[in-house]
């Protein structure tokens, strides 16, 4: 009875669960588009539109409506007008309207299999999907509309070796199970719907041999469907007319009256074909600066653009315009894929197609996606006609002819970034066909704004110019289009940094005279860079012309990373000096730097207020320079307990300690010579910058001669001589601590120092009481609760506790004086003598005190 009650609540779930789908899923499923997971990374890359898939995820409730003047997608969602940081991805992606319907794995029935509809029958599971045959009748169930009257069926079969075997279905678009079944064979399924097509393919691999089979299903020809209505919603009749009739009606006269003039007529009324079609105004005065720019002020702009194109514009007619706006064939929009090339009538020239998401909350574009042929907006799409397919384009498609390189070497204002790009071999690069990338291309203006250190490094070709021109090169296409007023937009670089890109109001008078003339806001890069010509369509990529050169930390030398950074008095000795060239130049290396406030009392600070000209070469002064350059190139989450040699050979001593209260192991404070590391990590060219509190001086000398060198440590010397310990003291592989009263201590404790005088034994464990058996830097004593307290050994393995309130403290002495660096350890001076209980006592009270 009980089994009998459980089975009926999981019958009645199903039920609900069905009917739930069967009211609204469906139409919510194929609202909301497929969001593929390469589309989102917390990393910024790529460029910000396609974060429209989030947007959906977030607002379900959000509505599209049909657009009656191009059957395209109108998005109604809630709005806000605060701006927006969105990030996306990099590189390619599908068309956004896929919709994956079914996506299966089976093998072959050996019995064979029945298919209704004469292709394939496929029995898959869906939890949203009644599962129960007998429920069929009680839940009502919409037919799709592949399924209904009106749709042409074409199926294709190819056999090819498995070796070959390759899904053009794209890896962005399948989410396929896999299943193997006796070793012989693989079958994967995927189904893809679209408004107006169905599609399907099944891949066999068995016996050496993979069978791809594509099933389309799609209104036949003079029917159709809108863009988003009912799932049931069949094909209805279209009145349509031929492609020149249609370019006629949505405005397009001029581009007909061209193709009519040059014999095209035939080809825009029987051929198949898709037409790119420029809006009347945009193709006539297009026409006038080719034909007529003897009487016709041709702008600026223009003119730079018909100067890099002149080759083919010299001989380029009306005829061959029209024909680089044809393409074969019927190209609907939901067939596109980013980044596409398309093969146009004219000498095989290229169309390259990019769809961007409309962003959230604005309402300047009539459509849910944009999609751009050769970076120009297509304001009209899929008005379908009897014979193709027309989209309306806002401007004439210029006929591209030389990669990204050849753009730049054909302008005559980019001689400096041709000379880099050759130097650093990324001219190669920018000459493949085989990828597409965006430069954004500093003219000869930007690099005139770069400082001396800067312009030297560009024109060296080194890595340093090969980081920098990185920073200006995207591995995809980038429109200006995709940037949208009042969206921060991000794009990932070749770095893998985070480029940020916004409008920004014309400040000054424009370069490019169309925006100012349309009030088209500037684009903006890192809040430095204006693009001041946008969207040069290159046979493989997009190039920009910017004002402003973009630096990288990664591509900086040393002598302007200090300057970025406000370290500004090390940078200034630098250049005083005349060692700025030399330090450019160092590779591997790790700078410590001091901050300004570091160099307060300085000599160095006051000859470079009063007599700078004394530091030109002034090898004191690079001794104590490179004395803050060590070798190798370290970060902080490689730094070890060492001596790091530095460039002028002396040693820098690195420690490391814990400031966490429980986890002492866990190291999160270093020092250099007892300088706190205080910011760090930031990488430049050949070289991390360290900044640390205090300028560093090398040790002249071991511990002895430190306190042979001090008055005020006479006393406690003494005690050193007479228990014979001078010797581990003047060692230099010994790394110590020294726990030093002065003079007027030992004063006060006259008669205690004269016992310590004539008792050796007392004497030789009174001196190890204050030598501690590891480097113990003020930095490194932080406060402490009980009962997590520190200690530190001493040499003779006592055990005594650190703690902090006003002043650092060891056990009961405070120190008064921090971190006198000697060759072979540090000198703290206390005010007190150290006074402590044998390490067994320690354990014994302590175990006591947990027995209580």
């Amino acid at each position: 009875m009980k089994r009998f009650v459980s089975v009926s609540a999981v019958l009645l779930g199903l039920f609900v669960v069905g009917y739930v789908n069967g009211f609204d899923f469906d139409d919510f499923h194929r609202r909301t588009p497929l969001i593929p997971h390469e589309l989102f990374n917390d990393n910024p890359t790529g460029f910000w539109p396609f974060q429209h898939f989030a947007h959906k995820a977030f607002f379900p409730n959000s509505r599209r409506v049909a657009d009656d003047d191009s059957s395209e997608e109108v998005l109604a969602e809630p709005g806000s007008s605060e701006p927006i940081d969105i990030d996306s991805i990099s590189g390619s992606i599908g068309n956004p309207d896929d919709v994956h319907a079914e996506i299966e794995s089976h093998h072959t029935d050996p019995f064979g299999s029945f298919d209704p509809s004469g292709l394939f029958f496929h029995q898959s599971f869906n939890p949203f999907v009644n599962p129960f045959g007998v429920l069929n009748g009680m839940v009502p169930r919409q037919q799709p509309w592949w399924r209904g009257p009106n749709v042409c069926t074409q199926r294709q079969e190819d056999i090819e070796d498995i070796k070959g075997a390759n899904d053009d279905s794209g890896e962005e678009r399948k989410s396929n199970r896999q299943t193997f079944h006796f070793g012989v064979h693989l079958t994967l399924n995927s189904c893809v719907e679209r408004s107006h097509k169905h599609v399907c393919k099944s891949v066999v691999n068995e016996n050496g041999k993979t069978k791809t089979v594509s099933i389309t299903r799609q209104c036949c020809h003079g029917y159709g469907r809108q863009n988003d209505v009912d799932v049931s919603k069949t094909c209805e009749k279209l009145n349509l007319v031929s492609v020149m009739e249609t370019s006629e009606k949505l405005g397009g006269k001029e581009f007909v009256k061209a193709a009519k003039n040059n014999g095209l007529e035939e080809m825009l009324t029987k051929k198949n074909v898709t037409v790119f079609l420029p809006t009347d105004a945009s193709f006539t005065d297009y026409s006038e600066q080719m034909f007529e720019s003897n009487l016709v002020v041709i702008p600026q702009v223009a003119r730079r653009r018909r100067s890099a194109e002149h080759d083919y514009l010299s001989s380029f007619t009306s005829k061959d315009l029209a024909l680089n706006h044809i393409v074969d064939d019927w190209i609907d929009i939901q067939d596109i894929e980013n980044e596409q090339i398309l093969q146009t009538q004219y000498e095989n020239l290229t169309i390259r197609m990019n769809i961007y998401p409309r962003p959230p909350n604005d309402d300047t574009y009539a459509y849910a996606y944009r999609y751009t042929a050769n970076c120009a907006p297509i304001v009209k799409v899929n008005q379908i006609a009897e014979n193709g397919i027309v989209h309306m384009v806002d401007r004439v498609l210029s006929p591209v002819t030389k990669n990204l390189m050849e753009l730049v070497r054909s302008r005559s204002d980019m001689a400096v970034l041709r000379t880099v790009l050759e130097k650093t071999n990324l001219a190669e690069l920018l000459e493949k066909d085989t990828k597409h990338f965006t430069l954004f291309a500093p003219n000869d203006k930007a690099f005139g704004k770069l400082n001396e250190h800067l312009r030297r490094t560009m024109k060296s070709g080194n890595e340093c110019a090969m980081n920098i021109i990185k920073n200006h090169i995207l591995e995809m296409s980038f429109c200006s289009v995709a940037v949208v007023d009042g969206v921060r937009t991000g794009a990932e670089n070749s770095l893998g940094l985070r480029l940020n890109l916004e409008r920004a109001e014309n400040d000054a008078a424009s370069e490019n005279e169309i925006a100012d003339l349309t009030g088209i806001k500037s684009i903006i890069i890192n809040g430095k860079a204006k693009i001041v010509e946008t969207d040069l369509v290159g046979t493989n990529g997009i190039l920009h012309v910017i004002d402003t050169v973009l630096p990288t930390d990664s591509g900086l030398p040393i002598s302007t990373m200090l300057e970025s950074h406000n370290l500004t008095i090390f940078g200034d000795l630098i250049e005083n000096g005349g060692f700025a060239d030399e330090f450019d130049s160092l590779m591997n290396v790790s700078f410590f730097v001091p901050r300004d406030e570091a160099f307060d009392g300085s000599e160095w600070v006051k000859m470079l207020k009063e007599n700078p000209e004394e530091l030109k070469g002034n090898e004191e002064l690079k001794s104590f320079l490179t004395y803050h350059i060590a070798k190798p190139l370290t970060k902080t989450c490689d730094l070890t307990e060492e001596v790091m040699k530095t460039e002028n050979g002396n040693g820098l001593r690195i420690n490391l300690y814990s400031t966490h209260s429980i986890l002492n192991n866990v190291m999160n404070r270093a020092t250099i010579n007892c300088a706190r590391l205080v910011h760090f990590d930031d990488i430049t060219c050949g070289s991390v910058v360290h900044q640390v509190d205090r300028i560093l001086t090398p040790p002249t000398t071991s511990l002895l001669g430190a306190l042979e060198a001090n008055d005020n440590y006479s006393m406690f010397l003494g005690l050193i001589k007479k228990s014979n310990l001078t010797q581990m003291l003047d060692d230099a592989n010994q790394n110590l601590t020294m726990l030093v009263p002065t003079n007027d201590i030992f004063r006060e404790l006259k008669e205690f120092y004269d016992e310590l005088l004539e008792n050796r034994n007392q004497l030789e464990h009174f001196v190890r009481l204050h030598v501690l058996d590891d480097v113990l830097c003020c930095a490194g004593i932080v406060q402490t609760q009980w009962p997590f307290v520190r200690v530190v050994k001493t040499i003779n393995d006592y055990e005594l506790k650190l703690s902090r309130d006003r002043r650092p403290k060891v056990q009961n002495a405070g120190i008064t004086k921090c971190d006198i660096i000697a060759k072979n350890g540090i000198i703290l001076e206390v005010n007190d003598v150290v006074s402590a209980k044998r390490k067994e006592s320690q354990i014994e009270d302590f175990n006591t005190f947990l027995n209580i």
